[in-house]
């Protein structure tokens, strides 16, 4: 009987600490900033997409920039550009093979200089530029 006591008392007092561990993770939801479509490339098209997302208590938000073709499921692959301490990202494309990415003073945590994306059987690559600027 003690047993069943003592996990009835540990579930009832882990209940509140389980509302407060929904509430930060929470925290760590995506906010879909700009969603940047290459129309020309497919019938679907390839798409960049500019997220933010809170980076708790040492910087405000990380910003993430991923490209894939708008017909297919996110991958980890998808992920060309993470940063932080900025205030602006703004991605553009110069052409059907060229992303833009540019941003003010920034912290960057990962970058890539190109994405291959599978595309009706073929893979197209897409350079990727950085610009920083203070105005973009």
């Amino acid at each position: 009987m003690k047993g069943k006591c003592a996990l009835l008392i540990a579930f009832l007092c882990a209940k509140p600490v389980w509302g407060e561990v929904q509430k930060f993770e929470s925290l760590w939801e995506v906010e879909v900033l700009d969603e940047v479509l290459w129309e020309e490339t497919t019938p679907f098209g390839i798409q960049a997409i500019v997220s933010r997302q809170s980076a708790g208590a040492t910087t405000s938000f990380l910003y993430l920039v991923e490209i894939r073709d708008s017909a297919s499921e996110p991958t980890e692959y998808d992920l060309v550009f993470k940063a932080d301490k900025t205030t602006l990202i703004v991605a553009s494309w110069a052409d059907e093979d060229t992303l833009e990415i540019c941003y003010t003073d920034a912290r960057i945590w990962r970058y890539t200089n190109f994405r291959s994306i599978l595309i009706n059987g073929d893979y197209k690559t897409i350079a990727i530029n950085l610009k920083q600027q203070q105005n973009c």
